[in-house]
């Protein structure tokens, strides 16, 4: 195994753990999820990742597939069969752009810009990309009921991101708890505070969790 040889080679105790996973704990200990104990990490890019915190920990599941909610069930804008990481991944903005302008280069940047300056198509493929997105964390949400949701991915870094997710949300919600007439919970959204070193920030965390007595050297 890897670890053993690392601690093998070096003398020294070490810990391993996968980016998102790491991610996660950076924000659990040192960021936007300190002082939760239950939390769900959702990372949004060329698909979508994330991470399960249960009890302030990391939940790898039986089968190593815990936060793997790129997985998760969806249908398409036609209602085939999709996936969460193909409806609401920041290429999945791009690719519903490319599909009215394919002669032209896309990127998600570009597509909320254009949105911005009302082109019809790119603001449709926004809203669409906000819906599938609070779908997502919507179901997450009331399968493990989380204290919060944290989004990352370097989408989230735009203004006002979680705001309009969490918009999205609360719409959602009012339409869930018309059609089946129960109270529903409106997730808890707020982007994550650590960008380019939640990884390294959530290796050190990961490292102080297994082994504590090195916490504060």
């Amino acid at each position: 195994m890897i670890l053993e040889e690392l601690q093998k080679c070096f003398g020294l105790p070490a810990s391993i753990e996968n980016d998102a996973n790491c991610a996660a704990m950076a924000e659990v200990t040192f960021g936007n999820g300190r002082g939760c104990k239950n939390l769900a990490f959702v990372v949004c890019g060329t698909g979508i990742g994330g991470a399960v915190v249960i009890d302030g920990k990391i939940c790898h599941g039986s089968h190593l597939y815990g936060g793997e909610f790129g997985c998760m069930v969806m249908r398409d804008d036609e209602g085939k069969l999709s996936t969460f990481s193909l409806q609401a991944s920041t290429m999945s903005l791009v690719r519903r752009v490319r599909k009215v302008y394919p002669d032209q280069e896309w990127d998600g940047r570009r597509v909320f810009e254009e949105a911005e300056k009302n082109d019809s198509v790119c603001r449709a493929a926004v809203s669409c990309f906000y819906r599938k997105l609070a779908e997502g964390i919507y179901n997450i949400q009331h399968v493990y009921d989380p204290e919060r949701i944290l989004l990352g991915g370097g989408i989230s870094s735009r203004e006002n991101f979680s705001d309009e997710v969490q918009k999205y949300l609360q719409d959602l919600a009012k339409e869930v708890e018309k059609a089946a007439g129960t109270k529903v919970i409106v997730p808890d959204v707020r982007v994550c505070s650590y960008r380019k070193d939640a990884n390294l920030a959530g290796a050190a965390a990961v490292f102080m969790q297994k082994y504590p007595e090195t916490a504060g050297r």
